[in-house]
C-alpha cells in the first residue's frame, strides 16, 4: 500500500503580517469612505445618502475582516490536522521500531535456543555409552525437523558421524545402523528434506540403504560398503561421486537417476545391477567388476566411458541405449559380454577390448562410426542383424582360431571376414589368432 504524501508543516504566521493586514484593510477601507464621500459632495447629494456611503465603507471593513478571519481560522484547521497526522505518523514509525526489535529478539532467542540444541546434541554424540549417543542421533533430528534452515548442518553431523575411522563394536554398529536409517529417512518420501548434500568420503557403511533417496550431489569417494549397497531408485540431482569406492557385497543400482557420476577406480566384488538406470555423463575408467554387470534397459543421456575397466563374470547391456559418446576401450571382458538389441546414437569405440568369452551384438544399430580396431575375439562371436549407418573400422582385430567347434560358431557382419590360411601368436594371449578386416574398407581404400 502506497504510504500518503507528506503534509507540508504550517509555519507560524509573522506578527507584522497581522499588522500589515489590519493597515491595508484600514487604508482601504479610509479610501473607500474618502471616495464615497467625495462622490456624494461632488454630486450634491444630501445627508441620507452620506450615511449610506459610510455605511458602505464600514461594510467593506468588516467584509475585508471577515475575510482575513476566516483565512486565519483555515490556517489554524489546516495546522491541527497536519499536526494529528504528523503525531499518527509519529506514532507508525514507533510501532514498526518496536516491531522490528522485537521480531530481532525473538530471532535472537530462536537463534540461541537453537545453538543450545546444536551444542547439547553434539556433547550427546561424543559420549561413551551408546543409548546416549543414540539420544544425541535423534535429538539432532527433531531439530532438523523443526528448523528447515538447520537440516543441511544435521546431515553434516551425520555424514562426520559416519567417516569415524575404526573398527565399531556391537554397539556402535547398531549406533551408526540408526544414524544411516535416520539420514536416509529424510531423504526419500513426501517429507524428504530437499536440496541436501551428502559427504560420506571414505566412511566405512554396512548395509546401505539408500533407495529412493533425493539427493543434490553426493561424495562417497574411497567409501567402503559391507553388506549390500542399496542406491536402487536413487536420484542425484547434481552428482554422485564413487572414486575408489569398495562394494564388497551386491550393489543395486536399478532403476537410479544420476545427472553426472564417476565410477573411476571402484571395485564391485559382487554383481553391480544399473538396470533400467539413466546416467547422465559417467565414467567406469578402470573399474573393476569382479562378478560381472547388469546394464539392461540402461539409458546413457550423455557420455559414457569404459576405459580400461575390467569384467570378471558375464556382464550384459541388453537393450540399453547411449545417447552420446560410449568409449569402451580397452575393456577386459573375462567372461560374455552381451549388447543384444543395444542403440549407440553417438560415436563408439571398443579400440584393444579384450572379448575372452563370447562377444554378442546381435540386434545392434551404431548411428554413428564405430571403432573395433585391436579388438579380441576369443570365442563364439555374434553380429548378426547389426546395423552400421556410420564406418565401422575393425582392421586390425583378431579372433582366436583354435577354439572348440562348438563355439566357434561365428557370425560375423556380412563385409567383415577372418582370415583362417594364416594365424599369428600374440603376446600374452594363449593360442593362434586370425586377422579379421572389413572387405568394403579395403575395396574404397584400393
Amino acid at each position: 500500500m502506497a504510504e500518503p504524501a507528506a503534509t507540508e508543516p504550517v509555519r507560524p504566521l509573522p506578527g507584522r503580517t497581522v499588522l500589515l493586514v489590519a493597515l491595508l484593510l484600514g487604508l482601504l477601507t479610509g479610501g473607500a469612505l474618502v471616495a464615497l464621500i467625495w462622490w456624494v459632495n461632488v454630486s450634491g447629494a444630501l445627508a441620507g445618502p452620506r450615511l449610506d456611503a459610510v455605511r458602505v465603507g464600514v461594510s467593506i471593513a468588516v467584509g475585508g475582516g471577515g475575510v482575513f478571519a476566516l483565512f486565519l481560522a483555515w490556517r489554524r484547521q489546516r495546522s491541527t490536522e497536519a499536526d494529528h497526522l504528523q503525531r499518527e505518523r509519529t506514532l507508525e514509525r514507533t510501532l514498526e521500531q518496536q516491531r522490528e526489535v522485537a521480531a530481532d529478539n525473538h530471532r535472537d532467542a530462536v537463534e540461541r535456543r537453537i545453538t543450545e540444541l546444536y551444542t547439547k546434541s553434539a556433547e550427546l554424540l561424543g559420549a561413551d555409552t551408546a543409548p546416549v549417543r543414540l539420544a544425541g542421533i535423534y535429538a539432532l533430528e527433531r531439530l532438523g525437523q523443526s528448523n528447515p534452515g538447520q537440516r543441511q548442518t544435521v546431515v553434516h553431523v551425520f555424514c562426520a558421524y559416519l567417516r569415524n575411522p575404526g573398527e565399531p563394536d556391537e554397539q556402535e554398529r547398531h549406533v551408526r545402523s540408526t544414524v544411516q536409517r535416520v539420514l536416509s529417512s529424510h531423504l526419500r518420501g513426501a517429507a524428504a528434506w530437499p536440496g541436501l548434500d551428502v559427504d560420506l568420503t571414505g566412511a566405512v557403511l554396512h548395509d546401505f540403504d539408500f533407495s529412493g533417496c533425493v539427493v543434490r550431489q553426493a561424495s562417497f569417494d574411497r567409501a567402503t560398503f559391507r553388506g549390500r549397497a542399496n542406491f536402487g531408485s536413487a536420484r542425484f540431482e547434481s552428482m554422485a561421486l564413487f572414486q575408489g569406492t569398495q562394494f564388497e557385497d551386491h550393489a543395486e543400482f536399478g532403476g537410479a537417476v544420476v545427472a553426472c557420476a564417476s565410477f573411476d577406480g571402484a571395485r564391485f566384488a559382487k554383481l553391480a545391477v544399473f538396470n533400467g538406470a539413466e546416467l547422465g555423463p559417467v565414467e567406469f575408467t578402470g573399474t573393476a567388476f569382479e562378478a560381472g554387470a547388469l546394464f539392461r534397459g540402461a539409458g546413457f543421456k550423455g557420455r559414457a566411458v569404459f576405459g580400461g575397466a575390467r569384467f570378471g563374470e558375464a556382464t550384459v547391456f541388453d537393450d540399453a541405449k547411449f545417447h552420446d559418446l560410449a568409449s569402451l576401450a580397452g575393456i577386459v571382458f573375462l567372461d560374455s559380454a552381451v549388447f543384444t538389441d543395444v542403440e549407440f546414437l553417438g560415436p563408439s569405440t571398443f579400440r584393444r577390448t579384450d572379448f575372452r568369452g563370447d562377444a554378442l551384438f546381435g540386434g545392434c544399430v551404431f548411428r554413428q562410426g564405430t571403432d573395433f580396431a585391436g579388438a579380441l575375439f576369443g570365442r563364439w562371436v555374434n553380429f548378426r542383424d547389426v546395423r552400421f549407418d556410420g564406418r565401422a573400422d575393425v582392421f586390425p582385430a583378431h579372433a582366436r582360431l583354435d577354439v572348440d567347434e562348438t563355439t566357434a560358431k561365428r557370425a560375423w557382419p556380412p563385409t567383415w571376414q577372418l582370415v583362417t590360411s594364416t594365424d599369428t601368436e600374440l603376446p600374452g594371449h594363449e593360442g593362434r589368432w586370425g586377422e579379421v578386416f572389413d572387405t568394403t574398407t579395403f575395396a574404397e581404400d584400393a
